[in-house]
C-alpha cells in the first residue's frame, strides 16, 4: 500500500483531491517548522547547561541532530525527558553533522569515553539515526550505550538524495556504501526504537528495520514530529518499558502556560478527528462489514460498541486491526448514534448477539460503549455469550463534566446518576474487563480504573477520540483481547527492561507488529 494510502486510509478514491490538499498543507507546514527551527537555532540557541542534571537511576540522553542540524533541533523532546528525570549530555564536536556517519559515530564514542557518563541512550533525528546506529555497532560493553531512539531516520536511504550532488547527501542514497553497510549489520537493531511519519516527504520510502520496534507517530512530515507532545510522551513511555524505569510520561512541573498551550492543541486535534469521522460515518461501507464477518473460527468473535453520538465507523481502525489478526468482527447498527439510555442499548446488544448466534464474544468498546458492554455482562443472557470486555476511555466512575449538560444522554454519565452507581456496585463481572484510558482525556477528568478488573492500563496518549487511531492503542487492545479472549495474553510488546538485557548480551524477542505481516517476516520474504 502506498504511503499516501496508509496515511489516509479513511479516504476513498473519489476523495483523493482532499488527500492531495491535506498532504500539501502538511508538507508546507512541516518545512515552515524546519525553517523556524533553523532560524531559532542560529539566532537564539538554547543553553545546554540549563537542562537539569537528572534523577538517580535514569540514563543520560545524548542528542544527535540530522544533517545541517545542531543538537537543539531536538530541544523540545530533550526538555520533556529532562523534566521527567533524564540527564542530557551534548556532544559539542558534532556541530551540524556534515561528515560521514562513521566519522561522527567515532567522535560520539570518544566524547562518551572521555566524560564517563554511565548508562547512555541516544535520541536522534534523520541522519542522526545513522550516526546512532553506528555508535551501537562500534560501542564496547564498557561504553554502556543502552539503545537508540531514532526519529525519521533514513536507514534505507532516501530517493531525493539522487537529485543532490553534495557528498553529505550522496552518502544517504539507497545504493551508497554507507546505507548498504548499515543495513547489512543488524546486530544492534533490537535496541532501536524507530519512529517516523507514515508519509515523509524527505525520506519518501519505508525505512523500517527488521529487528527494531517500528511505528508511525505522525501522518505527514519529517520535522514536525520533533515538537509534538504525543511524540514526547510516546518516547518516554517506550523508554520506561525498554529500560524498566518508573512509568512517568509527563513532566511533573511543566510551566502552566506551556502545559495549557499543549492541552489546547490536544483538544483541537481531538475534536478535529471526531468531526472528520462523524462526517465520514454517513457514507455506507457495507462491503467492509461483510469482510469483517469472515474470520478464524478458532478465535473469539469481536463486537464493536461505539460511544455516545458515535456510529461504528468511529472504531474502523480497531476493527481493521482485529480482522487482520483473524477475528470475525461485528457491529450493531441498531444502536444508531447511541443516544438511548445505557440499559436500553444493552438490551439491543444482547438481542443482536442472540440473533447472530454469537458465543464466546469479546466486546471492544469506546466511552459509553464500555458501560453498555458491562451492562451486557450483567445480563444473564449476555453473560452466557460474552467472554470479556475491552473498554477504552470509559467513565466507569462517571464524569464530573456531565453535570454541565442538560441532555439526558450526557447527564447519565454523572457520578451521581443511578446507572453509574448501579454499574459501580455490581463488581462481579469486573474480572472479565480490561480498562484502557489516555493520560489526558478532555471528557473524563479521572482515570478509568475499575476495581478488580482483569487489567487496568494508562497509555501515554491525549484525547478522547483521537486515541482511536493510535497504533499504540491498537497494540494494547490486541493484548487485551488476547487476555480476556483466551487463557492468557501473548506479548505484543517487548518485555520490560529489554534494552538493558540486550546491552548485557541477552536477546530481545520483538513481538509481531501490527498491520498483518510483521516487518521481520516481510524482510525475510524479500531476501
Amino acid at each position: 500500500m502506498p504511503p499516501s494510502e496508509r496515511a489516509f486510509p479513511d479516504f476513498r478514491p473519489g476523495q483523493w483531491p482532499l488527500v492531495i490538499a491535506a498532504v500539501g498543507l502538511g508538507i508546507v507546514n512541516d518545512f515552515m517548522l524546519s525553517a523556524y527551527r533553523h532560524v531559532r537555532s542560529t539566532l537564539a540557541p538554547p543553553d545546554a547547561p540549563r537542562l537539569r542534571r537528572g534523577a538517580p537511576g535514569y540514563p543520560t540522553i545524548v542528542p544527535l541532530g540530522g544533517l545541517w542540524e545542531r543538537w537543539d533541533f531536538l530541544h523540545p523532546i530533550l526538555r520533556h525527558l529532562n523534566a521527567i528525570g533524564y540527564p542530557v549530555h551534548v556532544v559539542p564536536t558534532l556541530h551540524r553533522n556534515r561528515e560521514s556517519a562513521e566519522t561522527l559515530a567515532r567522535r560520539v564514542l570518544d566524547d562518551l569515553r572521555a566524560n564517563d557518563l554511565g548508562d547512555v541512550v541516544l535520541i536522534a533525528h534523520s541522519k542522526g539515526g545513522l550516526v546512532g546506529k553506528g555508535v551501537l555497532l562500534l560501542a564496547k560493553p564498557e561504553d554502556r550505550v543502552l539503545g537508540l531512539v531514532s526519529l525519521a531516520a533514513p536507514f534505507r536511504g532516501f530517493q531525493l538524495s539522487n537529485l543532490v550532488s553534495d557528498v553529505e547527501v550522496i552518502d544517504m542514497r539507497p545504493s551508497s556504501r554507507q546505507t548498504i553497510v548499515l543495513a547489512r549489520h543488524d546486530a544492534a537493531d533490537d535496541r532501536i526504537l524507530n519512529l517516523g511519519s507514515t508519509l515523509d516527504q524527505v525520506l519518501g520510502r519505508s525505512n523500517r528495520l527488521a529487528s527494531a520496534r517500528n511505528d508511525d507517530v505522525d501522518r505527514v512530515g519529517h520535522f514536525g514530529l520533533l515538537g509534538r507532545r504525543e511524540t514526547h510522551t510516546r518516547v518516554a513511555y517506550e523508554l520506561a518499558q525498554a529500560l524498566d524505569l518508573p512509568e512517568r510520561y509527563e513532566a511533573p512541573d511543566e510551566p502552566l502556560l506551556r502545559r495549557l498551550h499543549g492541552r489546547l492543541q490536544d483538544i483541537a486535534r481531538d475534536y478535529g478527528f471526531a468531526v472528520g469521522w462523524h462526517l465520514r460515518s454517513f457514507a455506507p461501507d457495507r462491503g467492509r462489514l461483510r469482510r469483517w464477518e469472515r474470520g478464524d473460527p478458532a478465535l473469539p468473535p469481536v463486537v464493536l460498541l461505539p460511544g455516545v453520538l458515535e456510529r461504528w465507523p468511529m472504531l474502523r481502525g480497531i476493527g481493521d486491526r482485529l480482522h487482520r489478526l483473524g477475528h470475525a468482527v461485528h457491529v450493531v447498527p441498531e444502536l444508531g448514534f447511541n443516544m438511548q439510555d445505557i440499559a436500553a442499548q444493552g438490551r439491543i446488544v444482547v438481542e443482536a448477539l442472540e440473533r447472530l448466534g454469537l458465543r464466546d464474544v469479546v466486546i471492544v468498546a469506546h466511552s459509553k460503549g464500555g458501560l453498555i458492554g458491562k451492562s451486557v455482562l450483567l445480563d444473564p443472557r449476555g453473560a452466557a455469550r460474552v467472554r470479556g470486555l475491552v473498554a477504552v476511555a470509559t467513565p466507569f466512575s462517571g464524569s464530573e463534566y456531565a453535570r454541565l449538560f442538560t441532555a439526558a444522554s450526557i447527564r447519565e454519565f454523572s457520578p451521581s446518576s443511578r446507572i453509574i452507581r448501579s454499574l459501580g456496585w455490581s463488581d462481579t463481572t469486573n474480572g472479565r474487563i480490561v480498562s484502557i484510558w489516555p493520560t489526558f482525556d478532555p471528557h473524563i477528568p479521572s482515570p478509568s480504573r475499575l476495581p478488580g478488573a482483569a487489567d487496568d492500563r494508562e497509555v501515554p496518549l491525549s484525547g478522547h477520540f483521537r486515541i482511536l487511531g493510535s497504533a499504540l492503542l491498537h497494540d494494547e487492545i490486541e493484548r487485551a483481547v488476547r487476555l480476556v479472549g483466551t487463557d492468557g495474553a501473548e506479548r505484543v510488546r517487548p518485555e520490560r527492561g529489554a534494552w538493558r538485557r540486550a546491552e548485557a548480551g541477552g536477546a530481545v524477542d520483538q513481538p509481531e507488529r501490527s498491520g498483518g505481516e510483521d516487518v521481520a517476516a516481510r524482510a525475510k520474504r524479500r531476501r
